[in-house]
């Protein structure tokens, strides 16, 4: 929600010169912000004069799917509404070796009086930029600066801090403690400094697992890719020794470790879900599990009932998904359970950690559509008609449960196992007739149940 926040200001502050108006009036808490008699000065920045790191809000940053956005929270804060304009060229950071510059394009305005920057480095990059450890910085503000009354900032300010004072860890993926990590995790250590190749001898991974740590494209970052899938249901443990150094030489104060838990062999998805009612008679069910499974081990181990005979797909080696489709499709107002028991395997050999149940309950067999729809007018005498149920059809009830008034032969088409048919007049209905089409009960499906009710629909015909 907050990036959101700071993305209207942005586009807000660069489409304005800041908030104008007469100051307040008497009495009001917030009239001296706009009250010209009074002259503009800091009243507090982020990070505050004198103090020393880490600090949290300089690394923020929202990751999507191709894309980072990254942003800081510099802050200063004045007495006073101020003008954009004038506070943009004003403000700067400053470092010892000149690497950190203000992106006046992003000097985001929040109020009037509360302004946020973004650094960047020498060459105007955000997204990879770091601190130097140990070094101090500083925000300034020069007297060019002046509140919406026209008055200049006077002193100017200036507030020097020291935001890395030690090389460490600043995050790391999985977080410490996470429970519940996929098998497929790589995991990752990002630096508040840049490294270089020298620190992967310092880097383990319990229990020892066979892989490569590889070092990040910007050398901020460090991971771990395993040979195989990490071992289900297993505490890791990462380490960084304490003799790792940065790129520059300077020590870890103390050795870094982060645990994480991986995922015990588990049923991952089910369809139809848990509860789901109102289930297509055509419906398949579909399982996706944590990590491959020993496909030999399957067919033992699921059950679906009431029992429904179906074929089973993805049972290749490694397959992580399986579908059951039923034969002949499933019964209709039936609530079935399915169920795997612990004899599934996954490909290491590890049995399924407890027993999966999940039931659902099926739709009653039904008509879901014509074509053409119930009320059609000028439908052509030539047309097919259609009709969609929700379930695969016993092709020798379908010519018998057809009832068309005025009568008039038709010719109807199905495949068997199908879960529509459609009928026509080889040569033509009539034209300009109202025609009223019932589809009795005999309609049955290939489980043998019957539709519950007649369903009645009608159309009337065009001009030949």
């Amino acid at each position: 929600m907050k990036i959101v926040l700071i993305l209207i200001c942005a586009v807000a502050a660069l489409s304005c010169e800041g908030p104008m108006g007469p100051a307040g009036p008497p009495g009001d808490p917030t009239g001296s912000l706009g009250d010209p008699s009074i002259m503009p000065k800091v009243i507090h920045s982020y990070p505050a004069a004198n103090t020393t790191g880490p600090y949290p809000e300089l690394y923020r940053y929202d990751c999507g799917f191709e894309w980072c956005y990254y942003y800081s929270q510099f802050q200063v804060r004045f007495n006073k509404f101020m003008d954009l304009t004038s506070v943009r060229r004003s403000v700067r950071l400053y470092s010892p070796d000149g690497n950190i510059n203000a992106d006046t394009n992003f000097i985001i305005s929040v109020g009037g009086d509360v302004f946020i920057l973004n650094p960047v480095d020498s060459n105007g990059y955000r997204s990879n930029f770091r601190f130097q450890v140990g070094a101090p910085y500083s925000i300034a503000v020069d007297s060019t600066a002046r509140d919406i009354n026209g008055n200049a900032l006077a002193p100017p300010f200036t507030a020097t801090f020291v935001p890395e004072p030690y090389f460490r860890v600043m995050e790391v993926q999985p977080q410490d403690g996470d429970v519940n990590v996929s098998a497929y995790t790589y995991p990752q250590l990002r630096f508040n400094s840049k490294v270089s190749a020298a620190i992967l001898t310092h880097l383990t991974v319990e229990p020892v697992t066979t892989g490569n740590w590889w070092l990040g494209y910007d050398s901020t970052s460090v991971g771990f890719q395993p040979t195989t899938l990490l071992p289900t249901a297993t505490e890791f443990t990462l380490t960084l020794d304490g003799s790792a150094e940065d790129a520059r030489g300077n020590r870890i104060p103390a050795p870094f470790t982060s645990r994480f838990t991986t995922r015990p062999f588990s049923v991952m998805y089910v369809s139809p879900w848990d509860g789901a009612t109102g289930i297509s008679l055509n419906a398949s069910v579909m399982l996706h599990f944590s990590v491959p499974i020993d496909t030999s081990t399957f067919r033992s181990a699921f059950s679906l009932s009431p029992a429904t005979s179906g074929i089973i797909y993805g049972l290749n080696p490694g397959s992580t998904s399986i579908n059951f489709a039923p034969q002949d499709g499933l019964l209709a107002s039936t609530t079935f359970t399915i169920r795997i028991d612990t004899t599934l395997r996954d490909l290491a050999g590890s049995r399924l950690a407890e027993g999966f149940e999940s039931s659902f309950t099926t739709a009653p067999f039904s008509i879901l559509s014509t074509f053409p729809q119930d009320g059609s007018v000028g439908v052509s005498p030539y047309n097919l008609f259609y009709v969609y149920t929700d379930a695969p059809l016993n092709e020798a009830a379908v010519a018998g449960s057809l009832q068309i008034s005025p009568s008039i032969p038709v010719t109807v088409i199905m495949c068997d196992g199908c879960s529509y048919f459609y009928f026509y007049v080889p040569a033509g209905f009539a034209a300009n007739t109202t025609y009223s089409v019932t589809i009795g009960t005999g309609l049955s499906t290939k489980r043998g149940q019957t539709l519950p009710a007649p369903y009645t629909y009608s159309f009337t015909t065009g001009a030949n």
